[in-house]
């Protein structure tokens, strides 16, 4: 679904729930947003991404990767949250969002990674259609991308024993 509230606009995926676990780890577990406006490609925008009902036995195990239309790319949590285990909590990720805290609550934070983000393609991976590394660190990298096509999040976890969801989907910003 895309709305328009002013010059903004928002897309929602929020037909089933994204399963995150380990035994998914060498399949693609990409879930798409369609977006079709009249913002010219060039266009600057502010990006942000919610992500809906967030559950997690072990928050630091996820990798979630957004790839624009364009293939501009944002590493949008990688690694982080330590050992904290998260239960239905919304999290929006914006550029002007603050620190990543080590027990991780509702809010809105900045993008944030752990280490080096590893290619998506290979090892610690959530499928082999994702586009190959480097990849952005920061919601920024989609401007002036082109916002209209498919939009992919791609989610994963990393090791075996955990498991959790983003149940109640995704929202795209723009």
């Amino acid at each position: 679904t895309t709305t328009r509230s002013g010059a903004a606009y928002t897309a929602t995926w929020t037909s089933n729930w994204i399963q995150i676990d380990q035994e998914r780890k060498r399949r693609a577990v990409v879930h798409a947003i369609r977006f079709l406006t009249s913002l010219d490609d060039d266009n600057q925008f502010q990006a942000t991404v919610t992500l809906k009902g967030v559950t997690h036995t072990f928050l630091g195990d996820t990798a979630f990767l957004l790839v624009a239309p364009g293939g501009s790319t944002t590493a949008l949590l990688y690694h982080v949250g330590g050992s904290s285990s998260v239960s239905g909590i919304d999290l929006e990720l914006d550029d002007a969002g603050g620190a990543l805290p080590g027990a991780v609550v509702a809010g809105t934070y900045a993008p944030a990674q752990s280490g080096a983000v590893t290619d998506f393609q290979t090892g610690s991976v959530p499928g082999p259609d994702a586009p190959a590394a480097p990849y952005g660190a920061a919601l920024f990298a989609h401007n002036g991308a082109g916002p209209n096509g498919s939009w992919k999040l791609y989610v994963q976890d990393d090791f075996v024993g955990d498991f959790g969801a983003v149940a109640s989907g995704w929202e795209l910003h723009l």
